[in-house]
């Protein structure tokens, strides 16, 4: 590519000001489109789900198998019928390399 017509070319987007990450998190608020009986009780029905969204402790028996890095359960731990591999027969491995082409 040459100088010249590089200079020429000119981005027909412009950005107004610097960029820059919002200090806060904003206030939550509901849809303008949504129900109007909806906005009214939106702070209402936010608190509660915010509160019943929060971790309850548990002392069930998988509470025990939570690792440090905070997954429930290891992969070892998974059924048999997830980790097993499952045999394919002929005819949906030829629809699978065909994408789908060879069932027809």
């Amino acid at each position: 590519m040459h100088a010249s017509p590089r200079l020429l070319r000119h981005p027909l987007i412009k950005f107004i000001g610097k960029r820059t990450w919002p200090s806060g998190s904003e206030a939550p608020n509901s849809h303008p489109a949504a129900p109007a009986d909806l906005q009214k009780r939106f702070k209402e029905l936010f608190s509660s789900s915010s509160t019943s969204s929060k971790p309850q402790p548990s002392t069930t028996k998988s509470s025990s198998k939570q690792s440090q890095s905070g997954s429930s359960i290891s992969f070892w731990d998974a059924p048999t019928r997830l980790t097993r591999p499952r045999a394919y027969a002929d005819g949906e491995m030829n629809a699978i390399t065909s994408g789908g082409a060879s069932s027809y």
